[in-house]
């Protein structure tokens, strides 16, 4: 006769004791994962150095732009400076050859009186023609009596009002003198400062006559 194997109770279980070192291990396992992962926010772990590059890097982004930006506007505000420095130094030469170029009526002396001349002491005219700034007399009449002209203004000298002083453009470009509204001319026979040698004569239609300070001809 076989012998029947009496049922093993309950309570008496063993194969879960048996996994007992399988799950222990698990755990040990998972405890040093955890471990490890706790170790990379150290930079222990390969897994840690992007962090850590991330984060130093946007510090150094941050002030190579402040830097480009700061020498960008240092450099826009030296070549301002130079540019206002250029246009004052153009400005100021401009102001020079004008000024160098003006040409000055004055008061001088004469037979007549005190009368006006150009910066030399020759004698200035006017016409009587003439009845407003605008020159009535051109072609051959200004051959005889040369307009007096300046390139860049006038200015006034000892004893000529600045105020009295103008310009007009004649019908060649050329800028005539003007004072007191009237233009003025030289005459060509006159070769010595302070020479008139043909006051209160008829030419040209119009008579011709030295100038007082005042604007007026010397009658």
């Amino acid at each position: 006769m076989r012998s029947r194997q009496k049922p093993t109770a309950p309570g008496r279980l063993t194969r879960p004791a048996r996994r007992l070192p399988a799950v222990a291990a698990l755990a040990v396992a998972t405890t040093g994962t955890l471990a490890g992962c706790g170790g990379s926010a150290e930079g222990d772990s390969p897994a840690g150095s992007p962090v850590t590059g991330k984060a130093t890097t946007a510090p150094t982004t941050l002030t190579a732009a402040r830097t480009s930006t700061a020498a960008k506007t240092s450099a826009a505000a030296k070549t301002s400076a130079a540019a206002k420095r250029s246009a004052a130094a153009k400005t100021s030469t401009a102001r020079s050859s004008a000024a160098a170029h003006a040409k000055t009526v004055k008061v001088i002396s004469s037979q007549y009186g005190s009368i006006l001349g150009d910066g030399s002491g020759h004698a200035l005219y006017l016409f009587t023609r003439d009845r407003t700034s605008a020159s009535r007399c051109a072609g051959e009449c200004a051959a005889r009596w040369p307009p007096f002209v300046t390139r860049s203004g006038v200015r006034a000298g000892g004893g000529a009002e600045a105020a009295l002083l103008g310009t007009h453009r004649r019908r060649d470009g050329t800028l005539q003198v003007t004072y007191a509204g009237h233009p003025l001319y030289f005459y060509i026979g006159d070769r010595r400062p302070g020479q008139v040698l043909c006051q209160d004569v008829e030419e040209f239609g119009g008579r011709w006559y030295v100038v007082t300070r005042r604007g007026s001809a010397v009658l």
